[in-house]
């Protein structure tokens, strides 16, 4: 169970790339008595398949992440976060539930995180090395910190799959020229003071 979990989406790439055109291309051919273009019509699914694939990729995509403190770095469970997400510009804050200290999303991978009785736990290598609990000795021994290891699905990340240019998304592109000697002949220095002045006064 757990390997179908982890290569949840190779799979439902190879169904939807290979199986589901090939597979819809027979019973559309057995169907209208025509199964000579069934190789021909699977192609032509495939290809379609293929050129709607990196939109499904952008909204099926998997979450790996875990929780800190921004105050001291410590891995927070993420049953003890509460998350906020603001209605206008959709940024997700979160705090530690009673204490409300501010933490923050930090992305893993599958190497640092296992699971165990059905939750996917932090494993933090540095922690482990140097805090080695004696057996039996339970005081001694940091508690569990779960993380997310879960397939999210939001129709409204596919237009994530585009990349608008500089003209289909709106603004323009200016490049100013900065003369190192000004009206009376004089050198000037360009530094960084000069440069956040013209910007400012752009």
């Amino acid at each position: 169970m757990t390997f179908l979990t982890q290569n949840f989406e190779f799979f439902l790439y190879f169904f939807f790339l290979l199986v589901l055109p090939f597979g819809l291309a027979h019973l559309i051919c057995s169907s209208l008595r025509v199964r000579e273009f069934t190789f021909r019509l699977g192609w032509v699914l495939f290809f379609i398949a293929a050129a709607i694939l990196p939109f499904l990729a952008r909204m099926i995509q998997r979450d790996r992440y875990g929780y800190q403190s921004v105050a001291d770095l410590k891995w927070i469970s993420i049953d003890q976060v509460d998350e906020t997400t603001d209605p206008a510009t959709g940024a997700v804050s979160a705090v530690e539930k009673g204490t409300g200290t501010p933490v923050k999303r930090v992305d893993l991978t599958l190497d640092d995180m296992e699971s165990k009785g059905g939750k996917w736990l932090f494993v933090d290598p540095a922690a482990a090395a140097k805090t080695k609990p004696a057996k039996g000795d339970k005081k001694s021994e940091a508690s569990p910190v779960e993380v997310v290891n879960r397939v999210s699905f939001d129709p409204s990340r596919w237009r994530q799959a585009l990349s608008f240019g500089i003209d289909l998304a709106g603004g323009t592109n200016l490049i100013y020229e900065v003369a190192d000697r000004d009206g009376g002949g004089d050198e000037v220095t360009v530094d960084n003071g000069l440069m956040d002045r013209m910007v400012g006064a752009v």
